[in-house]
């Protein structure tokens, strides 16, 4: 581990630099591909961001009722990375909207893909967790 600035990070991150005036704080860092000429992945990792750790969730959710949302999410992701239009810092939307509005999509198939998991809660959040079987390994 290295630190600079105060900052600990893994000596294999990369372009380590940080935004503390932000609306949400964050430290900004790259991961090199685990084999040669694989591309980098960026990172961003911030605290007490409770919407999207919530989002988050939603979205992992989702992925777990049907494997292959999570497959065309990754590939919408990239298509929209590859088209610099999920860079929110310029205006455009933020990386997750892209998973967002697939979801809603899938919702509103003639033959949905999804349910729209907020039409089964209830006051009791574990009943739409086990009706869906959220978080459980199949």
């Amino acid at each position: 581990m290295l630190s600079t600035n105060g900052i600990f990070y893994p000596t294999s991150c990369r372009n380590v630099s940080r935004d503390f005036s932000a609306k949400i704080p964050m430290v900004l860092f790259t991961v090199p591909g685990s084999a040669e000429g694989e591309p980098s992945f960026p990172c961003e990792l911030s605290l007490n961001n409770h919407s999207a750790f919530q989002t988050s969730a939603l979205l992992r959710d989702y992925f777990s009722l049907d494997p292959r949302v999570a497959t065309l999410s990754a590939a919408v992701r990239l298509w929209a990375m590859l088209c610099r239009v999920d860079r929110q810092a310029e205006g455009t939307l933020p990386a997750h909207a892209f998973a967002v509005m697939l979801v809603y999509y899938l919702q509103q198939e003639t033959k949905p893909v999804l349910p729209c998991l907020h039409d089964h809660l209830e006051e009791d959040a574990d009943t739409y967790q086990s009706k869906y079987r959220i978080g459980q390994v199949s």
